[in-house]
């Protein structure tokens, strides 16, 4: 507890002169924060209502294009990372460029893997509008 400066002041504890720091004064009651209003909290993150579909409806080659690209592209990432860091950090530019252009060639694998399935959805959907 700290001594107040004005002892004469009457806040109904006589003469101790003191305050405490747990009781927040009505100023401070005034000036705090809000606390928010929320209905349910529950609601917050419940599941979709919407209908997501039957997976089995997803056309076999958009999965197995999908699948395939992801890995493509996992295989482009890490060997031109893991090439461009063998030259840099090891000093050794033949095998940091081989794995670099493995990972090129991936890249490309996978931008004519996505660019065959492009012209398949057309092709599928030119047949299926009247």
């Amino acid at each position: 507890m700290i001594p107040l400066e004005d002892a004469d002041r009457d806040d109904g504890d006589e003469g101790s002169g003191e305050f405490a720091f747990d009781e927040p004064s009505p100023t401070e009651v005034d000036l705090a924060p809000k606390a928010p209003s929320v209905s349910n909290p529950a609601d917050r993150f419940s599941e979709p209502t919407g209908d997501l579909g039957d997976p089995g409806d997803l056309d076999p080659r958009t999965h197995r294009t999908f699948v395939i690209c992801v890995l493509y592209s996992n295989a482009a990432l890490f060997g031109v990372s893991l090439g461009v860091m063998i030259w840099y950090f090891r000093g050794r530019l033949r095998v940091g460029a081989a794995v670099a252009v493995l990972g090129l060639l991936a890249g490309i694998r996978t931008y004519q893997h996505y660019r065959s399935w492009q012209q398949y959805r057309r092709e599928r959907d030119a047949e299926e509008s009247p």
